[in-house]
């Protein structure tokens, strides 16, 4: 009889969460790839720039629907050129989490969200 699987200690689990965001980054840049890497001419700073204001913009409202690929394939790109993203965005990315984590969902922000995480666990089932 198998054993019944235990609850993954905090500890445990952070290792496969690094696995999973370094697996979503790799997937993510090999999409762009396949476009044809079309932000190779564009200079550093002014990605650096545009993702910024992309970030800004998500972050003033994280439940509002989004189209993410422009800001992930800057991602990408600054990747592929050895570049770190603007280390101030994280601070008010956390500062918008806790604002957006404060507020409950409506209704349809609720029916989102469930559509995304079947989409997250679907992944899992066709890596490709």
């Amino acid at each position: 009889m198998a054993q019944p699987k235990r609850p993954m200690a905090p500890e445990e689990a952070e290792p496969a969460t690094d696995e999973y965001s370094a697996y979503v980054a790799m997937r993510q840049k090999a999409k762009y790839l396949q476009r044809g890497r079309y932000l190779a001419g564009v200079s550093t700073p002014e990605l650096k720039s545009k993702w910024l204001a992309m970030f800004r913009q998500w972050a003033k409202n994280l439940k509002a629907p989004q189209d993410h690929q422009a800001r992930q394939d800057i991602e990408a790109e600054l990747d592929l050129r050895g570049e770190e993203l603007p280390t101030d965005a994280y601070r008010e990315f956390s500062a918008a989490v806790k604002r957006a984590l404060a507020e409950p969902m409506t209704a349809a922000e609720q029916q989102r969200a469930d559509a995304e995480y079947a989409e997250f666990l679907r992944s899992f089932e066709n890596p490709n």
